[in-house]
């Protein structure tokens, strides 16, 4: 049997994601499934911050979340799918992931399975702007890699 690496990626928090997927070629956001439970964003979403929201234990912990949690789609493995699916999201001001977005995607189910890993987050640390908690994107690329 193949070995199955997910590597995570990070981009940064608070950045566009258009200029790392094709020199700043604009891609249709890819819809989520109704079925993936997402928090509620009410109120404004902020694309920079004074402080940036903090996955609970840092960003070596995030990696740890959802190297344990995520799972290649079958149907993605048979047919030898690779790729980097990349997403946006908020961060609202209580901590939890709303308004998943795929930007760009591999299909082959890897963009659900982001976006349930995600919804399935532990509460965040929120972002700060002007000593309040407030809502704010968060950007990042999720490799699919088979070994």
């Amino acid at each position: 049997m193949k070995k199955v690496l997910l590597s995570l990626l990070v981009a940064g928090s608070i950045i566009s994601c258009e200029n790392m997927m094709n020199n700043g070629e604009s891609f249709e956001p890819v819809a989520v499934s109704d079925e993936i439970k997402m928090a509620k964003v009410e109120g404004e979403i902020f694309t920079k911050v004074e402080t940036s929201p903090e996955f609970p234990g840092g960003m070596s912990k995030m990696y740890e979340y959802i190297g344990q949690n995520l799972k290649y789609p079958e149907v993605a493995q048979r047919d030898k799918i690779q790729g980097k699916v990349f997403v946006k999201f908020v961060v609202t001001k209580d901590g939890d992931i709303g308004k998943i977005e795929t930007l760009k995607g591999i299909g082959y189910g890897c963009e659900e399975e982001v976006a349930r890993i995600l919804a399935g987050m532990p509460t965040w640390k929120p972002a700060e702007q002007g000593g309040e908690k407030v809502n704010v994107y968060f950007t990042m690329p999720i490799a699919f890699r088979l070994e």
